[in-house]
């Protein structure tokens, strides 16, 4: 089957997962992670691509990169392959380590962009890791309430939405939220399984409680529509982008209900 075109930012600006190949872990200690910021800084001076937040958690890693003079397709197969090489030689495995294609959602609107860096930096949290995102140590969120920052953290796109203050976007980080990116599923079957499970659930919800078939949704005003995309996300337990997929609707169409 042909591979679906990726779908392109207007901003640039991505929000980009890669993951371990059957969902093995890619950073087994510190030792793998600070490998990975070093890959990072490296091809950071080889291409040009904005980094506005990063998130390494154990079998995949989440990035906010903006496309400059280079996309993100190349960025990410120089970071996949100089990191597979590392890891490989370290483990004595072989072959492919990432799965084969990294998932990648664009950024349309200043507020997706900073409820998608504030999802990004409260993944160890809803992961039960840590209690608050500035106990993480391998994300860009503590680089953000430091004067000094990191080289591979372009961090001023996110700070001039709040006046400079690292107080206020701390604020926000840490505010109760509900944000629901893009995430790979954490069953145990393959993706395509798990997104025709995704299809059968809706269906379900959709005929149980609205007495509805998917392409219904078209049909309804915006308040009808909002409640239950509303009910959806709260029974569903999938991502506002899966869900979007499976309804043929806007990612922000979804999210915003």
């Amino acid at each position: 089957m042909a591979r679906q075109a990726r779908e392109s930012s207007p901003s640039g600006i991505y929000h980009i997962m890669a993951r371990g190949i059957n969902k093995m872990d890619i950073f087994i200690n510190d030792e793998d992670r600070l490998k990975y910021c070093d890959i990072l800084e490296k091809v950071k001076e080889k291409y040009t691509f904005a980094l506005y937040s990063y998130c390494l958690m154990d079998n995949h890693a989440h990035l906010l990169v903006q496309e400059r003079d280079s996309s993100v397709s190349e960025v990410m197969k120089s970071i996949g392959i100089r990191y597979s090489m590392y890891f490989n030689r370290k483990s004595g495995r072989i072959g492919n380590l990432f799965q084969e294609r990294f998932r990648s959602e664009p950024i349309t609107s200043e507020e997706y962009l900073l409820t998608c860096a504030r999802y990004i930096h409260n993944n160890p949290v809803k992961a039960g890791i840590v209690s608050r995102p500035e106990n993480y140590q391998w994300s860009s969120y503590r680089h953000y309430l430091e004067p000094m920052g990191t080289p591979i953290l372009d961090c001023s796109l996110l700070l001039v939405h709040f006046g400079g203050d690292r107080d206020s976007l701390k604020t926000f980080t840490c505010d109760t939220n509900e944000d629901c990116f893009m995430e790979y599923s954490t069953g145990t079957g393959d993706d395509e399984a798990d997104e025709g499970q995704g299809i059968q659930v809706v269906k379900s919800l959709l005929s149980i409680n609205y007495g509805l078939n998917l392409e219904d949704i078209h049909d309804l005003n915006r308040a009808e529509r909002n409640t239950i995309l509303q009910m959806l996300k709260e029974k569903s337990n999938l991502s506002s982008r899966r869900l979007a997929v499976i309804l043929n609707l806007g990612k922000d169409i979804v999210y915003r209900a």
